[in-house]
């Protein structure tokens, strides 16, 4: 549980970094269903740390802010992790649920992502990637997002489209020949 919290607190921080460094400014999008990219940025200071009681993991809130307004607002985790320690490094990685919220409409979804830190006092480094359907005002819109860190630089980058635009997952590829 710690080193997700861990985790939690350096990609968020990292994200504070990259949304004051970036100067990010809310822009209201007049169309709510046009399509558009973003950048972005985690706002308001520390996160907000609790329990949730019914599954035990932690849930954490914080406030983020977007060049794209439909994708500002409150944004709450839900947080499950593993990692391990080689003696070199640690690696985790984690799969959260993401609910964001604003006035307009809500984004329901899921995080993914990775971080390695070399030890015992080295760069954090990490991808995330991000994926939410649109509820309310947002309905029949997917927000894909992903944002990568590395030591203190960072990088929010997303886009909003309408859901029907993105195509199904295709089935594996077939088993390639070797040749002998």
């Amino acid at each position: 549980m710690r080193a997700i919290k861990t985790t939690t607190i350096s990609i968020l921080a990292i994200g504070l970094l990259a949304g004051s460094a970036a100067g990010i400014v809310a822009q209201d999008n007049e169309a709510s269903m046009a399509p558009s990219s973003f950048t972005g940025g985690f706002t308001g200071g520390q996160p907000d740390f609790s329990t949730d009681p019914v599954t035990g993991l932690t849930l954490v809130v914080i406030p983020f802010e977007a060049t794209d307004s439909r994708a500002s607002g409150t944004w709450t985790f839900l947080q499950d992790g593993a990692s391990i320690e080689d003696g070199e490094a640690r690696y985790q990685v984690f799969s959260n649920s993401v609910r964001v919220e604003n006035d307009r409409g809500t984004w329901v979804g899921t995080q993914f992502g990775l971080q390695t830190r070399l030890l015992p006092d080295g760069d954090d480094h990490s991808a995330v990637l991000y994926e939410f359907a649109g509820e309310g005002g947002y309905e029949g819109l997917t927000m894909l997002m992903s944002a990568t860190a590395s030591g203190v630089e960072a990088g929010f980058l997303g886009i909003i489209v309408p859901t029907d635009i993105i195509p199904s997952v295709p089935p594996p590829p077939p088993v390639a020949e070797t040749g002998g």
